[in-house]
Order: C-alpha cells, then sequence, then structure tokens
C-alpha cells in the first residue's frame, strides 16, 4: 500500500527512542525526509545515521521541549531546510512522578506540565502554521489510555494526557479547514525504554525471554488486566502513527484512537 509519504517532510518531537523513533524508521522507509528533535544530539545523529541507510533524508535539531523557545526554534530551522513542512508527530511526555494525590506536590504539578502538554501545544504551535501554509497535512498527538481510564499514581501525567486528547480535538477543528488533520494515539503500556527498569527487575525475578518477563510483571506486580495479553510493541503503535499521517488516511480527524490491547489496571 502506497501511503503518498514519499519527500514529505515531518517533524518528530521525541523521534530517537521509543515509538518515535520506530515510527521514524517507518516513515523513512516510506521515503519521508525526517526532522528528528530531540534533547540529545548525539544521541540523535547516532539514530538519523541509521534512518539515512533506509535511503531517507534526515536532519536532526536539538531542543529541550521543557524551555520556551527551543522547540519552536527547533520546528523553525526544519521548516526553512525543507522549505516547507507536512507533518509532525510528537511522541515526547514521559511520566515523571509515582506519587499518591496528596504527595504531588507544586512542583511535580509543574515539571509534569511543562514536559508532557507544553511539549504538544509549543510544537503545534510552531508547526501547525507552518504545515497550513504548505498546503495541509497531518499531526499525530500522543496521549495515554489513562485518559478514559483510572490510573493509579499517575496523577500530573494523566492529567496532562488529558489535555492533550482535548488539545487534539481542538486543533482538528480550528486546521480542518486550512488542510490539517490533528488526530491523537492514546497507548496503553509500551516496552520502550521507559520500562527498562521494570525489565530488568523481570528478567531478574523470572529468567526466560525477557519480553514474556515484562509481560509477566506487569500483569503480576503491576496488576495490569490487558485483553491481549502483553504490553505493546513500539512498532506496533508506529504503524498507527504512520498511518494517520499518511494519505490514506484523509478523511480521519478529531480522532482518540486507543491503542492498548485492551487494558484496564483495575
Amino acid at each position: 500500500m502506497d501511503l503518498g509519504l514519499g519527500g514529505e517532510p515531518i517533524v518528530i518531537v521525541g523521534g530517537t527512542q521509543g515509538m518515535g523513533y520506530a515510527a521514524a524508521a517507518l516513515l523513512a522507509a516510506e521515503g519521508a525526509a525526517l526532522a528528528l528533535v530531540a534533547r540529545d544530539v548525539a544521541r540523535g545523529e547516532a539514530k538519523a545515521k541509521a534512518l539515512r541507510e533506509l535511503g531517507a533524508e534526515v536532519i536532526v535539531r536539538g531542543a529541550d521541549a521543557t524551555r520556551p523557545g527551543e522547540v519552536e526554534d527547533a520546528i523553525a530551522s526544519a521548516a526553512d531546510h525543507f522549505g516547507r513542512l507536512y507533518g509532525l508527530a510528537v511522541t515526547a511526555g514521559p511520566v515523571l512522578s509515582h506519587g499518591s494525590f496528596e504527595e504531588d506536590g507544586e512542583a511535580a504539578w509543574e515539571a509534569s506540565f511543562q514536559a508532557v502538554l507544553m511539549t504538544s501545544v509549543r510544537a503545534c504551535q510552531a508547526a501547525l502554521p507552518v504545515i497550513a501554509a504548505s498546503g495541509g497535512g497531518a499531526v499525530v498527538l500522543t496521549a495515554s489510555y489513562s485518559t478514559r481510564a483510572a490510573a493509579a499514581h499517575l496523577y500530573p501525567y494523566v492529567a496532562m494526557k488529558s489535555g492533550i486528547a482535548a488539545l487534539s480535538k481542538n486543533l482538528a477543528m480550528a486546521y480542518g479547514p486550512r488542510g490539517v488533520r490533528v488526530n491523537c494515539v492514546a497507548p496503553g503500556a509500551v516496552a520502550t525504554e521507559a520500562l527498562d527498569g521494570a525489565a530488568e527487575q523481570a528478567v531478574a525475578a523470572y529468567g526466560g525471554d525477557p519480553g514474556e518477563a515484562l509481560d509477566r510483571w506487569m500483569r503480576e506486580q503491576w496488576g495490569m488486566k490487558v485483553a491481549l495479553g502483553r504490553v505493546g510493541r513500539p512498532h506496533e503503535l508506529a504503524d498507527l502513527f504512520v498511518f494517520l499521517l499518511s494519505k490514506r488516511a484523509a478523511y480521519m480527524t478529531g480522532a482518540i484512537i486507543n491503542q492498548d490491547g485492551g487494558t484496564q489496571f483495575f
């Protein structure tokens, strides 16, 4: 299936690891031109080198998205380099606190506000006008399954991810007339670098295949109930990201799509 992404310039904020990098690899294989926005430029260049081996044009722009102006400057630089922008994907937005509601103070909420919600806000403020002026395109943001279900000890994260889901709906309405589609993916637990600590504990406890050990750990230690019986893999999320960015999703906008294997933690 031709996704119609050949030569299309796409910015990925968080494109050097996890779901973001998996999406970048698929986009590179489709012939898209990529700008990876990352805090660690050296890591970004190493990842970009691997993507260039797939034949893609890939640039790296350094930015700490929690600092006003940095991600905006990075996206403006990418737009200048390519002469236009077609797409934006934002996969950055970490869990920073596992405290109870009473334990999470002002600092925890402010940190999540900057790292999760404002990362997407700043990226969209920089990219959407350029995408619209370039003739239209697509944006994919990342929320969480927990925007629709309770998740214990993730209070700031859940609130900010819910904000991203609401933001995507409103941006879809605002920019649809200008030819820009905005959709949102709501993942469950995914075996990215964020779960490396849990994976190490799982292997130490259970041995055997690391992926199977992590799945068991998440079920038994974290109380995760998943219809498919396991956590997701980055490439599975990437398939949906790339489809939503593609011309094949031309009549999809304003969607918030759970991609969580049928997850509930209670």
